[in-house]
């Protein structure tokens, strides 16, 4: 009996050690050369040339992204947005579809990684870019761009900083997004899917005129504000002008006459 436990045992071992060794049953595709960002997938063939297939045992965060041998032709149209080395597992992240690659402007600009959501941010994903402006009297916060293509994302230099480069469909966006970027303070939030816009119709800014000044007290453009006053305009100085407008002739002259005998 107790030989034929040993034996059973020996079986299910080497069973576990089969099961331990034996090749992944899903096959992922990896890049059979290097792609440069850029590239289309124009049909299958190309596909099938620009990639090959490899069998991975990824966890379930990375299998969720990566392409698998049975979906090869469901990247057929799409550019590849983000270059690969050989070998490199293809991620949907790299890949944008036909319709949103074709466009005719392309821009990058830096924006601090606290405000492109925490610097998370890969390639394919779609982005709103929103901007504040202050002036003197309010500040405001307004949609600049909505539901656009992040093509590439790159470092800023100074490691806190991030190089989103996006796909933007006209001139419009391009002057938008520009002015944005070197006269307000940009920041961007993801736009996951379901949620991207329908459409670009951008919605009224935000509008808020109490924030902190720099001794940390709050200011409210409310206060002592004259709504017929023009901004740079000393009010008091026409106050002075109308008091003096406001005395007699004949207390005028008595003034100056008795100025005059100081003298």
């Amino acid at each position: 009996m107790g030989s034929l436990l040993i034996a059973a045992s020996a079986v299910i071992v080497f069973a576990a050690y089969l099961g331990a060794n034996s090749e992944p049953e899903t096959r992922f595709l990896v890049a059979s050369e290097p792609i440069s960002a850029g590239t289309v997938i124009a049909d299958v063939s190309a596909a099938q040339t620009l990639f090959s297939s490899a069998p991975l045992s990824l966890v379930d965060g990375v299998a969720a992204h990566a392409v698998a041998i049975d979906d090869l032709e469901s990247i057929v149209g799409h550019t590849v947005v983000g270059s690969l080395e050989a070998g490199e597992l293809l991620q949907r992240s790299v890949l944008l579809d036909g319709e949103r690659a074709d466009v005719g402007h392309v821009m990058s600009f830096a924006v601090p990684a606290a405000d492109a959501v925490a610097g998370s941010l890969v390639p394919g994903e779609m982005i709103d870019v929103l901007s504040t402006t202050r002036t003197s009297r309010e500040a405001s916060t307004a949609y600049v761009v909505r539901g656009v293509p992040v093509l590439a994302v790159g470092s800023g230099g100074t490691g806190s900083s991030v190089v989103l480069t996006v796909a933007l469909e006209d001139v419009m966006q391009v002057q938008a997004l520009g002015h944005a970027v070197h006269t307000a303070t940009v920041f961007v939030v993801a736009t996951r899917e379901g949620d991207q816009p329908t459409d670009r119709e951008l919605p009224d800014p935000y509008v808020g005129g109490s924030w902190p000044d720099e001794q940390g007290e709050t200011q409210n453009d409310e206060e002592d504000v004259d709504p017929g006053a023009t901004p740079g305009v000393d009010r008091g100085a026409d106050r002075r002008e109308e008091e003096v407008g406001d005395v007699p002739a004949e207390e005028a002259e008595t003034d100056r006459d008795a100025g005059a005998d100081d003298g």
